[in-house]
């Protein structure tokens, strides 16, 4: 037919079409570069959009098979997002076993989003024998990489002693990375710990600064506390105007405090 006999399409032509938004053309294009060509880059962005449902219906069976095809070649990405496919999916089938398996694979090779989901899994016992102090390992190499995830996660074994000696001053400056990066819940205790004084000078100034960044990344309890303050004048001027624009996502959201607040 004219299809089987037209030219493969470039990759760099897929990813116009991309661009574009033409998915359509970007499925198309890149199922007949997985079964023809058969590199792994477009086994594994293939795979990418059928579990997206892009230009088409979303095909998690056909995603795991065009995957599994891309991780024989060993690429790294594709061996990453299979795990996290595994983890994923209904209990039912979920398998962390074969995550774990997949996510080491990748970790080992320098990926920090395995590395960090890989921390995860050795820190709770899931799939794989519980060992905090591996987990921190994980999480550090992730952090190093700039994972904010994982830098947010170190912060609170630093904080916690869990699987490492406790560290506040540790603590903190993953906090702090995280929260700089944008992690609102990491704005939150970073906010927390300059209001309380934990483990740095008592600063009610940056306090209030990471609770507004907090807030203005969707985080409930901080946008309650925010607009808090704001009723109550506490460290601001008083403004039931901004006290409004805080305290009612936060109780539409249902966090008691805030609906007392509100009403």
């Amino acid at each position: 037919t004219a299809v089987e006999t037209a030219p493969l399409p470039e990759m760099a032509a897929v990813e116009q079409a991309w661009h574009r938004g033409d998915f359509v053309t970007v499925r198309n294009d890149l199922e007949r570069l997985a079964k023809e060509a058969g590199t792994a880059l477009a086994q594994y962005r293939y795979g990418q959009v059928l579990l997206e449902g892009r230009g088409g219906p979303r095909d998690l069976a056909g995603a795991q098979h065009w995957l599994q095809q891309a991780v024989a070649q060993d690429h790294l990405a594709a061996t990453t997002l299979l795990a996290r496919i595994y983890l994923s999916t209904p209990d039912d089938q979920r398998d962390p076993a074969a995550a774990t398996t997949l996510l080491a694979r990748a970790a080992a090779r320098g990926d920090s989003e395995a590395q960090y989901y890989l921390g995860l899994l050795t820190s709770a016992g899931d799939g794989t024998a519980k060992d905090e102090a591996a987990a921190v390992n994980w999480f550090l190499a992730a952090a190093e990489q700039d994972h904010v995830e994982a830098q947010y996660a170190l912060s609170r074994a630093y904080a916690r002693g869990a699987g490492t000696a406790e560290d506040p001053a540790k603590a903190l400056h993953w906090i702090t990375r995280a929260a700089e990066a944008g992690h609102s819940e990491a704005q939150f205790y970073l906010a927390l710990a300059y209001e309380r004084g934990q483990g740095v000078a008592q600063n009610t100034t940056l306090a209030l600064r990471w609770y507004r960044a907090s807030a203005e990344g969707g985080f409930i309890l901080a946008q309650r506390i925010l607009g808090t303050y704001y009723m109550q004048g506490d460290r601001v001027a008083q403004d039931f105007a901004e006290a409004l624009r805080w305290l009612t996502p936060a109780a539409e959201a249902g966090e008691p405090g805030a609906m007392s607040n509100l009403g």
